[in-house]
């Protein structure tokens, strides 16, 4: 059944009584909703908290903590950089309900953009190297 996305306005195919279930959302839409919930959660408990009041944090929290801490950005940036990018993958443009990974310059540690798991592991393969990376696109537009 070819339904209408109530948030982004795209149709949509609903095959299963769970996609028409969110309120008329389209699985993207779902996802990023999904995303924005969990985004929100962690933005009040790391920008809003009361500095007197110690904030607990879940293992999925103290990882991203952990990370923007290792390359030296706050929670509140994180979550502007998501914000900026749309909850989207800054490569794909994939909109992922897990966290994005914080991608940075190896040379300077500068913080590039937020990345879903899998193009924030295949610039690791790459060694981040725009060498081996245009020789790939050579290599897979070959006939």
């Amino acid at each position: 059944m070819i339904k209408i996305c109530k948030k982004c306005g795209l149709p949509f195919i609903a095959k299963l009584s769970s996609e028409t279930s969110h309120k008329g959302r389209c699985p993207i839409s779902k996802a990023k909703r999904i995303a924005e919930k969990k985004q929100r959660k962690i933005l009040e408990k790391s920008c809003v908290a009361p500095k007197t009041e110690p904030v607990q944090y879940t293992g999925e929290q103290k990882l991203l903590l952990v990370a923007c801490q290792k390359y030296g950005i706050t929670l509140c940036q994180y979550w502007d950089i998501v914000k900026a990018q749309d909850g989207r993958c800054a490569i794909c443009g994939a909109v992922t309900q897990k966290r994005l990974f914080i991608d940075h310059d190896h040379i300077t540690g500068k913080v590039r953009g937020l990345l879903c798991s899998s193009c924030n592991n295949g610039l690791g393969q790459f060694k981040d190297s725009t060498t081996a990376l245009k020789q790939a696109i050579v290599y897979l537009e070959k006939k």
